[in-house]
């Protein structure tokens, strides 16, 4: 599959599932969350102009692995030191 097929693929089954177990059908939002999605050059929701801004000099930030992955791949692109939880142990701290 090439990517415009897989952007397309997942905007219809989250737009399938979302209208299934949410009742959700605003096509505008479902849209812009994919597109959100695929989008690992941008800080769209901010959370890593308030860690810049609170923590400019912190080594290295947990991500709690709660997304598809722009929030990791956003930081590697700029340079940040990420960790997953799965490769935390109680050893490393």
């Amino acid at each position: 599959m090439l990517l415009p097929e897989v952007k397309e693929f997942l905007r219809e089954n989250v737009r399938k599932d979302f209208e299934i177990y949410f009742g959700m059908t605003d096509s505008q939002w479902i849209d812009r969350a994919t597109n959100n999605w695929f989008n690992d050059q941008d800080n769209y929701d901010g959370r890593w102009t308030i860690i810049k801004d609170r923590l400019p000099n912190v080594p290295c930030v947990l991500d709690m692995a709660a997304g598809c992955g722009t929030f990791l791949l956003y930081g590697l692109h700029h340079g940040r030191n990420e960790a997953e939880p799965e490769f935390v142990t109680a050893k490393q701290h």
